[in-house]
Parts: C-alpha cells; sequence; structure tokens
C-alpha cells in the first residue's frame, strides 16, 4: 500500500510542471514572460504577455482611432515542427482588442440536443452554434455526467442527441498543436489601417519552470 501510495505520489508530482515564456524575437524587445503582465507598445499597436495556467495570452490593442484589420490570410503561426498554422481575419476596432492564445486550447466535444433521464423522463432542448465544429447523431436513453465528460445508455428509437467538437480556442485563433518545452514558435501578424498595410514579427520560447 505504502509503494502504491508512493508511486502516486510521484506520478501527480510529475504532471505539475509550469511554464513561462520568453519573448526572443525582435532582439530589442527581449523579455522573460510570467504570470505577471507585460505590456509593449508596438506602434501602432500595444501587446500586453501574460503566462496563464501555463498558456501564452497575447492580447493587442488598437489605441488609435481607426479601426485595424488583421488579416487572416497573410498571418501565420509556425509552430516547433516548423508546420504553418492560419488565422482568421478579425477587426481590432478603435480602443478595443484581440486575444489570441499559445499553445492553442486542446479540442473539446460536448453534448447538444434533447436529454432524456430516466426511470422520470425529462427532455432538455438545446441549440448551439460554432465555429469548426463536427455534429454527430446518436439515439440514448440515460445521461450521467461526470467531470465534464457524457455517459450514456442507448435507447434506440429515442431522441436524438448532438455531440459539438469545437478545434479552435476562439473564433479566428490558429489551429491546435502540441508546444514541447525549449522550443520556439513564430508568429507573424499583417494588420490593414487605412487602406495601407503593415507587418509585426514575434518568436517565442517556452521553458519549464519545474
Amino acid at each position: 500500500m505504502r509503494n502504491k501510495f508512493l508511486l502516486l505520489s510521484v506520478l501527480l508530482l510529475s504532471g505539475c510542471a509550469h511554464y513561462e515564456y520568453d519573448l526572443t524575437r525582435p532582439p530589442a524587445l527581449a523579455r522573460h514572460i510570467s504570470e505577471l503582465s507585460e505590456t509593449m507598445p508596438v506602434d501602432p499597436l500595444v501587446y500586453r504577455f501574460q503566462t496563464v495556467e501555463n498558456h501564452l495570452l497575447i492580447w493587442i490593442q488598437n489605441s488609435t482611432t481607426d479601426p485595424i484589420l488583421l488579416v487572416g490570410d497573410r498571418s501565420v503561426i509556425v509552430d516547433p515542427t516548423n508546420q504553418s498554422h492560419p488565422l482568421g481575419s478579425r477587426t481590432i476596432a478603435p480602443g478595443s482588442y484581440i486575444k489570441i492564445i499559445l499553445p492553442p486550447l486542446e479540442p473539446w466535444a460536448y453534448a447538444q440536443g434533447p436529454v432524456i433521464e430516466g426511470p422520470d423522463v425529462r427532455v432538455d432542448a438545446h441549440v448551439s452554434v460554432g465555429m469548426g465544429y463536427h455534429r454527430g447523431y446518436y439515439p440514448f436513453y440515460r445521461r450521467y455526467y461526470f467531470n465534464g465528460y457524457y455517459f450514456d445508455d442507448y435507447y434506440y428509437g429515442g431522441y436524438p442527441g448532438y455531440v459539438i467538437i469545437y478545434d479552435r480556442d476562439d473564433e479566428g485563433g490558429p489551429d491546435f498543436f502540441h508546444w514541447d518545452e525549449n522550443t520556439d514558435v513564430r508568429m507573424t501578424l499583417t494588420f490593414e489601417r487605412a487602406g495601407k498595410r503593415f507587418e509585426q514579427s514575434f518568436a517565442f520560447r517556452r521553458d519549464r519552470l519545474k
């Protein structure tokens, strides 16, 4: 029993790695990015970087009086394996911001549609609209909820249910990829303001602290 407890403790401790990030390019702006937010003007935008739950959060704020468009088909994020991931186009209104999360949040799924729970039958109707999802169909009788997962007893001839699978962290965000420690991710963003385009490029390294 004691050996099992020690093994469990080791497994739990090994899963508690903490990651932070270094902005490595452009060299003039190089800095460490911790859980304390870093604000950095890069004319005409203002960037804010912060490590949150092992992810790098990037806020891009438009401090001008003009709308600024992130041109998605001219912007790209290159993962540690050198695979390019596209971004969606988004307009940043004056005084507002957009957000990018790296590495992107993993795809996740949840069930939607009529719900039947026994022995007393109850039906809940749900409607969902989202980006980047696939919809499946299956009949079921009873549903259990545990840690955010759904477990169903199937009942053929029953009401339909739907599975929604999201594969983006946010509308316009990059496709999911893995980011290992001590590897780099490159980001090139193309913007358009008042009909004129400009480009800003960055590189980040993921550091494991413990």
